[in-house]
C-alpha cells in the first residue's frame, strides 16, 4: 500500500503523532498531504503546539484527549491574514513557543546560602506524579518559624513579548452552544501574571507566632535573579517588590518601610502579582487580592525597571501554598491575555 492510498482521516490521525520536522517533510514531499491533510485538520499542528508547551512549561491537561479545547484568542487571531488557515497559525506558533514560569523551583532555595534543613525546609504537598517536574503546591516543613525564605519560579517572565496559554472557564456563548469544556487559550503578551492560593495545613510544629514573636505571613511578589532567597522577603531589596499578608503592606527596598497598600491576607485568600509593559518605555508592577485590583491613593500600578523579573514567594508560615501560572483559570479575570 502506498502512503497516498491511506484516507486523509488516517493520515491525519497518523500525522498528529509526529514531530513537526516529519510534519514539514512530509507536507513538502506529498501533495496529498500538503493539500488535503494539514489544511483540514488543525488537530495536528494543534498536538504539536501541546507537546512543545509542554515540554518546556505546565501541562495542558485534558488537551489531547479532547477533554479541553486548545484555541488562539480572538486578538492574537486578528494579527493573522485572513488567508492563513488554523492549522498554519498552531504552526508557526509550535515553533514560536520560549519557557515561562511554570512551576517553584524548591531546589533552587535549598542550594542558597544559608539554608538549613531545621529552619527553611520546604516540601511539595501534591500528587506524587507532579511532584518531582511541576511542583506547584508546597509548603514550609521545618521546625521552627522565623528568618525568612522564598521560592522563585523556574523561570522569570520574557522582557519582550512572547505567546503564553492561560486557562479558562466556558463562556456563557460556549454553554449556550452546549460545549462545557474549559479551554487554554494561546495569547501574546507583554509582561505577566501570576497569582498564589493558601490554604491551612496541620503541622506537628506549627504556632501562631515565629521565634521571633512575629506573626506568621506569606508574601507574594517579584524578585530579580541575584536575589538571597534566605533571610530575606520579597521586597526587601531594591530590585524586588513584595506584598505581604501579614500587614497588607508593599515593599520595595526595605524590610522596614513597607507603605501602607491592601488587605492582610493568610489562609483561604487567593492573591496575584503581574508585571504590565507599556509599548512605550514604561513597565509596572500590580497585585490583586481575591481577584480585586489592589490599590493605594497613588493607584493600582507601581513603576518597575525593566528586568527580568522572577515570580516569587516569601513562606513563614505553615500553609499549604499553590501557585497558578496560567494552568488553571485566574481568580482575578482580566489578569488573563
Amino acid at each position: 500500500m502506498k502512503f497516498s492510498d491511506l484516507s486523509v482521516e488516517l493520515l491525519a490521525h497518523v500525522l498528529s503523532f509526529a514531530v513537526s520536522r516529519d510534519v514539514e517533510s512530509l507536507t513538502v514531499a506529498s501533495s496529498v498531504v500538503a493539500r488535503d491533510v494539514v489544511p483540514s485538520f488543525p488537530i495536528i499542528w494543534k498536538h504539536i503546539f501541546c507537546r512543545r508547551w509542554e515540554s518546556l512549561n505546565f501541562p495542558l491537561d485534558g488537551v489531547a484527549k479532547g477533554d479541553a479545547r486548545l484555541e488562539i484568542n480572538e486578538n492574537l487571531n486578528a494579527r493573522f491574514p485572513s488567508s492563513c488557515t488554523e492549522s498554519r497559525r498552531f504552526q508557526l506558533l509550535a515553533h514560536a513557543i520560549t519557557p515561562v514560569p511554570s512551576y517553584a523551583d524548591i531546589e533552587l532555595t535549598k542550594k542558597a546560602l544559608g539554608y538549613s534543613d531545621e529552619y527553611h525546609r520546604i516540601i511539595p504537598v501534591q500528587t506524587p506524579e507532579l511532584m518531582e517536574r511541576f511542583p506547584v503546591t508546597f509548603a514550609l516543613d521545618g521546625e521552627v518559624l522565623g528568618n525568612d525564605r522564598c521560592v522563585q519560579a523556574n523561570k522569570p517572565f520574557p522582557i519582550s513579548l512572547y505567546f503564553a496559554v492561560y486557562k479558562r472557564n466556558p463562556t456563557n456563548e460556549d454553554i449556550a452552544k452546549g460545549d462545557l469544556r474549559p479551554v487554554f487559550q494561546v495569547g501574546g503578551v507583554r509582561g505577566g501574571y501570576f497569582e498564589l492560593s493558601l490554604s491551612k495545613r496541620q503541622h506537628q510544629h506549627a504556632r501562631s507566632r515565629s521565634r521571633t514573636g512575629q506573626d506568621a505571613m506569606t508574601s507574594i511578589g517579584l524578585i530579580e535573579s541575584t536575589f538571597p532567597l534566605v533571610g530575606k522577603q520579597p521586597g526587601w531589596t531594591r530590585r524586588s517588590f513584595g506584598y505581604h499578608g501579614d500587614d497588607g503592606r508593599l515593599y520595595h527596598g526595605s524590610a522596614f518601610e513597607g507603605q501602607p497598600f491592601g488587605p492582610v491576607f493568610g489562609a483561604g485568600c487567593t492573591v496575584g502579582c503581574g508585571i504590565r509593559v507599556e509599548w512605550g518605555a514604561w513597565t509596572y508592577v500590580f497585585f490583586t487580592n481575591n481577584g480585586e485590583l489592589v490599590a493605594d491613593e497613588d493607584g493600582a500600578f507601581v513603576a518597575c525597571s525593566r528586568l527580568e523579573w522572577y515570580p516569587a514567594v516569601g513562606l513563614d508560615s505553615y500553609d499549604a501554598l499553590h501557585l497558578n501560572f496560567g494552568q488553571e483559570p485566574f481568580v482575578y479575570s482580566t489578569g488573563t491575555l
